[in-house]
């Protein structure tokens, strides 16, 4: 290394006087709000691209091995340049001024790297700093307005108090910009359909001393006629649901009024109900000119998924008196239908001691009864080899069924809450039922499920599900190997592993601002609670009777789940830069009982490990609590669960991608506390189980394979984190990322 450190990859093919950029580094001198990250981005000269924090820059390296400079083509390095350090100087301090700091420098320093900060073994790399004072930023403290037009002023003072120039905040260019952008949405929400930003500029005095500043809001007057900006109103809509955009003609043959001056026209008759279309439009007659309703349309229609092709246009209206002005518009909305009819299949391999396989094909059907609904067949199934311990070898285990769906854009039975909820909010209905053949080493069963759903929206970023009528049924098949060891097992699991019903009440909450402008560090959360089961005296009612399982309630002498289930799942994604995320993930989960004579069935417990979970263990083959039994094939499954990961994920190449990540988790039972799998606040956190690992994706943008290699590091019957002799590396397989 002391004898090559002049002569490394990344250096080679640099002249006498010539020196790799490393590095950028941004010192602020003096305390300030200003983002370093925002700085570093108008520095003109970047490094080359690497690894680990741009520390290893293998791009470069491999590019220098093969580099030559007969072949006259660039050399791959980025060579320190004194002219684009000058002129990265004027763009700090241009983009300072625009944040409110008049006063500000930028002095810079260019720093050769050392090996062990030997003077000798000095490299040809180079560290340039751009040290930043930004003085004190210049403050509003009183705005102004000239507007001539007496109907603009009203509008205009009614929005102030989400103005984003506000007393008391430095005077920035951006926020100046979303001010005239704002202003300009606010006209066009209250019908001023011809204006433009280009109406409106700002006028700032920077000369009353103190860094204090006025700014003044001017609306320019339009060159017409009266020197004034028109309302416009809606007269007519006309919406065509057949429209073809390269047909050379699309004269319709069919008009129905539907409403007063809304006209539902076709080309023959339509194949759509008018209704529903008619839900979705926000823009109705007489209403003023609003371009949010329009985007708001817009929004409902393609929700829809009934539309390939969706344009909304406004055309304005001669008046019968050409001396009059013109304030009316017309709207024509025009639809073309998307293929009515698809076919989708979709494959995904799984691994655990064995590979196995999922598959699922689906036939879906819009628009079957003329209402816009959504018609959905699908078959999934799959298999995976395990291991089994009733039997020498290997066996397969599989599942398979079908599933219907049919989804109304609306609410069915609620057509009052239909008209109370918000613009955004999307409401639909989903009536669903599936079956299900599962064969596992411990098991067979046949498992069906109906329910009624509900969605809706609130605003961009939340997201509500409610079932309201769920049911589930479940039936153990006679030889299953499960039912000769049921006297092996606690009473409360042996009437896990029994037929059940169930039936309750669902709900699903979702938090996502992954996509919100402005955030930076986004979050993701999902809330579940489900409330399962009928209490006794609405059993009694329902003419239920208690029969055998220690006078358990059951129907048509099957078992009746009763229990409630909550569980939370967050994330959170720190950026360092686009590529360079560290994520953090947290969940947690209870199914309580409401009785010592209910159970959860099995088919709602948790369970730990798997490519998504603690990624050291095979999928359901961790916990619950310290329990511990080699002999044991049975799932491990519990009514608690607490899990925690953190991955940091680093790009390679343009495809290929990396992780690092450390994996927490387990789950219990609510028992004695004796028992080794039950549950204790006071102890949990010592019975986690804990895998670290390496993870490599591949990235095509519309699909990621991945491949998660995980070492199990801590056992949750030990104390600590003792030496695993045995453990192996477990290999995970997967489609998306984990969380």
């Amino acid at each position: 290394m002391m004898s090559c450190h002049k002569h490394q990859l990344t250096t080679l093919h640099l002249k006498e006087n010539e020196y790799l950029l490393k590095k950028n580094k941004v010192i602020l001198a003096d305390k300030s709000e200003i983002d370093k990250a925002n700085l570093a981005r108008y520095i003109r000269q970047k490094p080359n691209t690497g690894y680990f924090f741009g520390a290893w820059k293998f791009k470069l390296q491999w590019k220098n091995i093969w580099y030559s400079e007969k072949k006259n083509k660039p050399r791959p390095a980025v060579i320190l340049d004194t002219n684009t350090i000058k002129r990265s100087v004027k763009q700090l301090k241009i983009y300072l001024q625009n944040q409110g700091y008049y006063n500000s420098e930028v002095t810079t320093s260019v720093r050769r790297t050392r090996i062990f900060g030997k003077e000798a073994w000095e490299t040809k790399k180079a560290v340039v700093e751009y040290t930043v004072t930004t003085g004190e930023a210049f403050i509003i403290d009183s705005t102004a307005v000239d507007i001539n037009q007496a109907s603009l002023i009203g509008v205009y003072k009614g929005s102030l108090h989400v103005s984003d120039v506000q007393i008391g905040q430095p005077i920035e260019v951006e926020s100046l910009q979303k001010e005239r952008e704002r202003i300009t949405e606010e006209f066009k929400n209250n019908g001023y359909y011809d204006f433009t930003d280009q109406y409106i500029h700002f006028e700032v005095d920077t000369n009353k001393g103190g860094h204090k500043t006025t700014v003044a809001t001017v609306v320019k007057q339009p060159a017409n006629d009266n020197g004034a900006h028109y309302r416009y109103y809606i007269r007519n809509m006309y919406v065509q649901t057949d429209f073809d955009a390269y047909a050379l003609s699309n004269d319709v043959t069919d008009t129905v009024e539907y409403k007063p001056h809304v006209y539902f026209i076709s080309k023959g008759k339509s194949k759509f109900k008018s209704s529903p279309i008619y839900k979705a439009l926000f823009i109705k007659p007489e209403d003023c000119y609003s371009i949010n309703k329009y985007k708001t349309t817009y929004k409902r229609l393609v929700s829809l998924q009934m539309f390939g092709l969706i344009d909304v246009d406004f055309n304005k209206v001669k008046p019968a008196n050409s001396a009059d002005v013109i304030r009316d518009l017309d709207v024509f909305v025009r639809l073309t239908p998307s293929k009515k009819m698809a076919i989708s299949t979709e494959v995904t391999g799984t691994f655990r001691e064995g590979f196995g396989a999922n598959g699922a094909i689906s036939f879906s059907n819009k628009n079957p009864f003329g209402g816009s609904e959504i018609f959905e067949f699908s078959i999934s199934g799959g298999f995976e080899n395990l291991t089994a311990a009733s039997s020498e070898g290997k066996i397969i285990a599989s599942n398979i069924g079908p599933r219907f769906a049919l989804t109304f854009p609306s609410f069915l039975f609620f057509n009052k809450l239909n008209k109370k909820l918000s613009k955004n909010s999307f409401p639909k209905t989903t009536v669903s039922t599936l079956f299900n053949f599962q064969k596992r080493i411990d098991f067979t069963r046949y498992l069906s499920n109906a329910y009624l759903k509900y969605e809706w929206n609130e605003g961009k970023y939340k997201k509500h599900e409610i079932h309201l009528l769920d049911f589930s049924f479940s039936f153990i098949t006679k030889d299953s190997y499960i039912l000769s060891q049921l006297d092996s097992l606690p009473l409360s699991d042996q009437f896990r592993f029994q037929d059940n019903i169930s039936s309750g009440v669902r709900y699903k909450f979702t938090y996502n601002n992954q996509h919100k402008p402005g955030v930076k560090h986004p979050m993701y959360l999902i809330a579940r609670g489900s409330l399962i089961g009928l209490s006794s005296v609405v059993a009694k009612g329902l003419g239920l009777e208690k029969r055998n399982f220690n006078e358990a309630i059951s129907l048509f002498d099957v078992r009746y789940s009763n229990f409630f289930k909550v569980d939370l799942d967050y994330r959170y994604y720190l950026h360092f830069t686009k590529e360079n995320v560290l994520v953090l993930r947290a969940f947690s989960g209870a199914a309580l009982v409401f009785d010592e004579l209910s159970v959860v069935p099995f088919g709602e417990l948790y369970f730990a490990g798997g490519a998504n979970s603690v990624r050291g263990w095979q999928q359901r083959t961790l916990g619950p609590g310290i329990f511990v039994d080699e002999e044991n094939f049975f799932d491990k499954l519990g009514e608690a669960k607490f899990e925690t990961s953190a991955e940091y994920r680093f790009p390679v190449t343009k495809i290929i991608k990396g992780a690092v990540f450390v994996d927490a988790g387990n789950v219990w039972n609510f028992r004695t506390a004796d028992d080794p799998t039950n549950f204790s606040i006071s102890t949990f956190y010592e019975q986690l189980a804990v895998s670290p690992g390496l993870g490599l994706r591949l990235d095509f943008d519309f699909f990621l394979f991945r491949v998660d290699m995980a070492y199990p590091i801590k056992e949750p019957h030990l104390s600590g984190f003792e030496q695993l002799k045995g453990n192996v590396p477990n290999w995970n397989f997967g489609i998306g990322y984990p969380f």
